[in-house]
């Protein structure tokens, strides 16, 4: 696989969509053999993968990897073409499949009539900045604005960075804002250190105020349903899925994963959101 990692490297690829071909290839291959025309590929993708992203993902990489075999056989464009067709022809369907997926779900979301407004949050934010109520201010801020999960809100507020360390969360108040530093969340291993400088006024006012924002011995659930106790008592994943229903434009899911630790396929199996163009 070395050669292959080499010839994704000079495609300019990132580090993640690289270790996400590899994978998705190096499982395929412990399944199944490539071989031209490669007309078995559809077939065996629909046999083993259940989920339609599963399957949209693995056959990017198949296709991916095909393309590296025959990259240095001389062949000529059309031929290369002809021979790829009949993958080229199921990864489309696969990614059509998908979408009309996509879209089913972000309708059912759309169409519950319970479902709290975005413009209701935001109300709701300024009565509780408004009532002095600062950390369910700052909660409540957080998730709407980062789309965070409830650990990653687990951390000390502390005005000087040379009290943190590279394990726990850490909101670091400054002249110009709050850093929030983030460590310690679901996938860590995966996307590593996180950092937000977060630039509002009436955020610092309120974080401010607190010496933690979570601490780990506190009933998660409980405190986010309290904060949220105004607009119906919604948890963090109810308020991503609201957030996502109204931002879902290619670069509004860019900055979602980035926020989140996730990805955009995740994003659409949990969170109900339409994909056009990703």
């Amino acid at each position: 696989m070395d050669k292959y990692r080499t010839y994704l490297n000079n495609q300019n690829l990132n580090e993640r969509t690289i270790l996400n071909h590899l994978s998705n290839i190096s499982g395929y291959l412990e399944k199944f053999e490539l071989e031209r025309p490669y007309s078995d590929v559809e077939d065996n993708i629909e046999k083993t993968y259940e989920t339609l992203s599963r399957r949209k993902n693995v056959c990017q990489s198949v296709s991916k990897y095909v393309g590296f075999l025959e990259h240095d056989k001389g062949m000529s464009y059309k031929a290369y073409k002809e021979l790829m067709k009949p993958l080229h022809d199921y990864m489309r369907n696969a990614n059509n499949a998908w979408q009309k997926y996509a879209e089913e779900k972000n309708r059912s979301i759309g169409e519950d009539p319970n479902l709290v407004q975005p413009k209701e949050i935001k109300k709701y934010l300024k009565d509780l900045d408004k009532n002095e109520r600062h950390l369910d201010y700052v909660l409540l801020h957080l998730m709407w604005h980062y789309q965070c999960r409830n650990m990653d809100m687990i951390g000390a507020v502390v005005d000087n960075e040379s009290f943190i360390d590279n394990e726990k969360n850490w909101f670091v108040i400054h002249n110009h804002g709050v850093r929030w530093i983030r460590n310690s969340y679901k996938t860590s291993k995966t996307y590593k250190q996180k950092l937000i400088n977060i630039t509002s006024k009436v955020f610092k006012r309120n974080i401010s105020k607190l010496k933690h924002v979570l601490k780990p011995n506190d009933n998660l659930h409980r405190v986010i349903t309290n904060a949220t106790s105004g607009i119906g008592g919604i948890t963090e994943s109810k308020i991503a899925k609201i957030h996502m229903l109204y931002n879902s434009s290619p670069d509004d899911l860019k900055k979602m994963r980035e926020n989140r630790g996730t990805s955009v396929d995740t994003l659409v199996d949990n969170y109900d959101i339409k994909t056009n163009n990703i």
